[in-house]
């Protein structure tokens, strides 16, 4: 997955929702709701000397795994995600909030490959792209990061966008390793389920990044950190898959309007999942 530099992962400080981030869905108050410039200030309310630290209990869960990671230990990968997605991260409508960045990729990648759909040579001369007409799937595919991460994006070079680069870098690897995936004949089917791999690959990152500190330990061959950032990714497919497929379908094949909007919606969706919350 090439994540293996280590950091030092977000802090107990750290804010749920960064400021980065614009909650386009919540209104204004009303004007009799705000409060009168007269009106008397409110005492600050005292703030614990050291916040908690709500990504201890999944870093502990993920910990256990890497220090054994079986085949019969992947219940301590499933504990931690779960642990992270409802504790560490404020559970799964906030935790969507926070891949809004993922979800303006995720978005801009549906619009290139339907884009390719209408024709590849075209589309990559729009591009300019010409000279990979003809070229391997994974080519194509990597000459195609500077157009879905667009630099003119509002979350261009945050942090968080560059785990989403990172995730699509290991998403392309992917892609190419499907079978019956043609740039020259994409159908519907292709498209979503490169969808989905991005998707899952975000949040396979993205918790890898967050919680994933002790992967990097300088003692750990990268061998044994690769085959771990794979069974990660898998088990978060395998926990979502099946769940947010009818929706990327049923997102991609519908009005495709407010596609971000409707694309953090699949992340809440996985999320739940994630976390035992989803309603049957």
């Amino acid at each position: 997955m090439g994540t293996s530099k280590q950091g030092t992962g977000p802090r107990p400080a750290t804010p749920l929702i960064p400021d980065w981030i614009n909650d386009q869905n919540s209104p204004n108050p009303e004007p009799d709701q705000q409060e009168a410039p007269d009106a008397p200030q409110k005492p600050e309310e005292a703030q614990p000397e050291k916040p908690e630290n709500r990504f201890a209990e999944a870093r502990n869960r993920f910990n256990s795994y890497v220090k054994n990671p079986s085949a019969g230990n992947t219940g301590a990968v499933r504990d931690a995600l779960r642990s992270y997605v409802s504790k560490a991260s404020g559970g799964s409508g906030t935790f969507s909030k926070r891949m809004r960045p993922a979800a303006a990729r995720v978005s801009g990648f549906v619009n290139v490959m339907d884009n390719i759909r209408g024709g590849l040579e075209n589309a990559l001369k729009f591009l300019n792209l010409n000279d990979y007409l003809g070229k391997p799937l994974l080519d194509v595919l990597g000459a195609l990061t500077d157009v879905i991460f667009d630099e003119n994006s509002p979350y261009a070079n945050i942090q968080d966008d560059s785990i989403n680069k990172l995730a699509y870098s290991q998403t392309i690897v992917r892609i190419a390793d499907e079978e019956g995936i043609d740039l020259d004949h994409l159908s519907n089917e292709n498209v979503e389920v490169m969808t989905a791999i991005f998707i899952e690959e975000t949040i396979a990152t993205r918790v890898i990044c967050d919680i994933g500190l002790s992967l990097f330990k300088k003692d750990k061959p990268s061998s044994e950190i690769i085959d771990i950032e794979e069974s990660i990714y898998q088990i978060v497919s395998g926990l979502v898959r099946i769940q947010i497929m009818p929706e990327i379908i049923a997102t991609h094949r519908g009005d495709q309007a407010a596609l971000e909007q409707k694309i953090e919606n699949i992340y809440r969706i996985a999320f739940d999942c994630i976390s035992g919350t989803l309603e049957d």
